[in-house]
């Protein structure tokens, strides 16, 4: 079964996917990350290469933390956060790394990127994708 896709990411796509639902329409958001990944996007799509491969980075964060501390940022032990949702957690969470953007404090990491991070998280928790997360 394949997750659904977000309405926001689905309004564009090329409409024969949108329309047809199309369960190729993974492939195609690869082939066109690919594209502008490599550089290959027309001048219609002004910074593609950079969107993508910040894009890539972000993924790639989130993979990373996913390896290192398992599925603790939707699926947490609850140890002091007992009775708060994931969305609500993952408010928190943002909130801090929206203070230390202000504060200009990072700690070591990058938390515009943390950022991003959970914002990817939060829409993963609040959509159908939440069927593909035990």
């Amino acid at each position: 079964m394949i997750p659904a896709i977000h309405p926001g990411v689905l309004a564009h796509m090329p409409e024969h996917i949108r329309t047809n639902n199309d369960p190729n329409i993974y492939f195609e958001m690869r082939t066109r990350l690919n594209a502008a990944a490599s550089g290959e996007m027309d001048e219609d799509h002004p910074n593609a290469q950079a969107i993508a491969l910040m894009g890539l980075q972000v993924i790639n964060l989130l993979l990373e933390k996913n390896r290192a501390y398992g599925d603790s940022a939707l699926a947490p032990l609850e140890v002091f956060s007992k009775g708060l949702t994931v969305q609500q957690r993952l408010g928190i969470r943002m909130d801090d790394k929206l203070a230390r953007l202000a504060r200009g404090a990072d700690a070591g990491e990058d938390p515009a990127l943390d950022l991003a991070g959970y914002l990817i998280l939060h829409l993963i928790a609040g959509s159908e994708m939440k069927e593909y997360h035990p």
